[in-house]
Parts: structure tokens; C-alpha cells; sequence
């Protein structure tokens, strides 16, 4: 098996943020966030806990792509954490699926300059 890996595919999930940050909000969404795209990888159930909570693939990337959208400082978790659902992943399509999480997450917002 793999020594220890912080950035290697996980089935479960985060309980904080894999960036460092002061962010108060990027702490609170992170573990959310981490489950989308666990869900829309195919490495977690899509589970409906929420009145308002996504039941399609299409759904999930949504949420993702619109967290991105609203939020800046979540921008770098969320390619962070695609990162690691799909560093050693044994599934032969998530490359694909990640793929799309980051391109329609990089075509829909612009980066902010340092």
C-alpha cells in the first residue's frame, strides 16, 4: 500500500480545509465542498441531507462551480482537494471527471492577481 499520502484519493472526508488559511468560511465549507466532489467523482454516495442538496452529477459540479464563482478565498481548496480525489485513484474515468470539474471551474471565474 501507499506510505502515508495527504494528497492521495480518500474515501473519507476532511474535517478541515487541506490549504492553510485564517479564512473563517473557507474552514466551514471546506468539509462540504470536499463531499461534492467526492460524490461527483463517483467516490461517495450523492445523498440528498439537505432540502436543497444536489441529487444529479450535473447538480453537484454546479454547486461546486458556483461555490468557486461567489467565493475567492475557496477557489485554491477546491483545486486542491480535485487534486487529491484524483492522485493515485484506481478508477480509470475520474482523470476525465476531474478534467471537467476544472475546466468549468477555471472558464467561469477570472483569477484574482497577486
Amino acid at each position: 500500500m501507499f506510505p502515508l499520502c495527504r494528497v492521495c484519493v480518500t474515501q473519507d472526508v476532511i474535517q478541515k480545509p487541506m490549504i492553510r488559511t485564517e479564512s473563517k468560511l473557507v474552514k466551514k465549507d471546506a468539509p462540504d465542498l470536499f463531499r461534492l466532489i467526492q460524490a461527483y467523482m463517483g467516490d461517495r454516495k450523492i445523498t440528498g441531507g439537505r432540502s436543497d442538496a444536489p441529487t444529479t452529477t450535473a447538480g453537484l459540479l454546479t454547486d461546486v462551480v458556483v461555490k468557486g464563482w461567489n467565493v475567492v478565498e475557496l477557489r485554491d481548496e477546491i483545486f486542491i482537494q480535485i487534486c487529491r480525489q484524483t492522485t493515485r485513484n484506481p478508477r480509470e474515468y475520474e482523470p476525465a471527471i476531474a478534467l471537467t470539474i476544472t475546466r468549468t471551474h477555471a472558464h467561469t471565474h477570472t483569477h484574482t492577481a497577486i
